[in-house]
């Protein structure tokens, strides 16, 4: 990605922080923007992270924290902090909507989701919103800390 590109991403982040509605195909364009990003910052903090940790520390941190092997192998190349896993971990989901759906539910502020308003919300794009503070890895889902 160059520059220009990080840049308008970041413009773009800012602005939907701040609430400015963008049109569908601007939005779209962004949307495969971030994802490219996420992929390349991904694979490289992946591959670091990883190469880091060996199996018998993965197994000493998994026990320390109670959390399953895999959920630390996530973590780490997620790029989690060990000693932040067990507060960043939120649990495992098959995808981003899914994952918004169940902090909504968890949050109590859903009462049955089959109701309006509820049928009415864009869960992608709340789960957008939502990914901007949390970070997915082979479906376990961490706060950023």
């Amino acid at each position: 990605m160059t520059k220009q590109e990080i840049d308008r991403l970041a413009t773009y982040n800012m602005e939907r922080g701040k609430g400015l509605i963008h049109t569908p195909e601007y939005d779209e364009r962004m949307r495969a923007l971030q994802e490219e990003y996420n992929k390349q910052e991904g694979n490289a903090m992946s591959t670091e992270t990883t190469a880091e940790y060996e199996d018998a520390e993965v197994e000493r941190i998994a026990e320390n924290t109670g959390l399953d092997e895999d959920v630390v192998k996530a973590g780490l190349a997620a790029g989690v902090d060990e000693g932040d896993l067990e507060e960043a971990y939120q649990g495992t989901f098959t995808s981003d909507k899914e994952f918004a759906l169940d902090m909504v539910e968890n949050m109590g502020s859903m009462k049955d989701g089959n109701e309006w308003p509820y049928t009415c919300i864009n869960w992608e794009w709340a789960a957008d919103e939502l990914m901007m503070d949390y970070v997915e890895q082979d479906g376990y889902y961490f706060r950023v800390m």
